[in-house]
């Protein structure tokens, strides 16, 4: 695919959650689907995107985020970053992510307590932080975020439409 053309972003979080695209909030956000994990959300990213990021916040027992681009140039997997501590500016591109660890693979797109979820790749891979904290059952914040690359044109008008499915 062209780096010069918006990309589709398929999407679901395990409870809820929160996007930004080079640190602008998605509409998705007002929508309340964006709290419905059984929902795959369908985002436009910009041609010219670097960053996507993500506030995932998880109300107990299962945990995850699963997505892919639709032509499946981006999927959920290690290569994601991920933090347990909000940070300064962290969904804009120029923000330092070294620090950061690597999202856990949790398993592959179908796997149980979520099974298949509409849309996503099956190449996509179940994700979210390695830290263990269930003992309390209470409401848990991940951020997670994922470098798109400085190859797609910046100078391409971002949209800002999204599509719920």
């Amino acid at each position: 695919m062209s780096p010069d053309v918006d990309r589709e972003l398929l999407i679901t979080v395990d409870n809820e959650m929160e996007l930004y695209i080079d640190g602008v909030p998605n509409p998705i956000n007002d929508d309340p689907s964006a709290k419905d994990w059984t929902v795959t959300k369908r985002v436009n990213v910009p041609a010219g995107s670097r960053v996507i990021a993500i506030k995932a916040t998880d109300k107990g027992l299962s945990a995850g985020l699963l997505a892919s681009m639709a032509d499946e140039s981006l999927l959920s997997d290690g290569t994601w970053k991920v933090s347990t501590v909000e940070s300064d500016d962290w969904t804009k591109p120029e923000f330092d992510d070294s620090k950061w660890e690597q999202a856990t693979e949790l398993g592959q797109h179908g796997m149980e307590p979520w099974k298949t979820r509409n849309l996503i790749s099956s190449k996509a891979k179940w994700i979210w932080t390695s830290t263990s904290y269930y003992k309390d059952m209470g409401s848990h914040v991940v951020y997670f975020r994922y470098r798109i690359g400085t190859s797609l044109a910046p100078h391409i008008k971002h949209s800002r439409r999204s599509r719920i499915v």
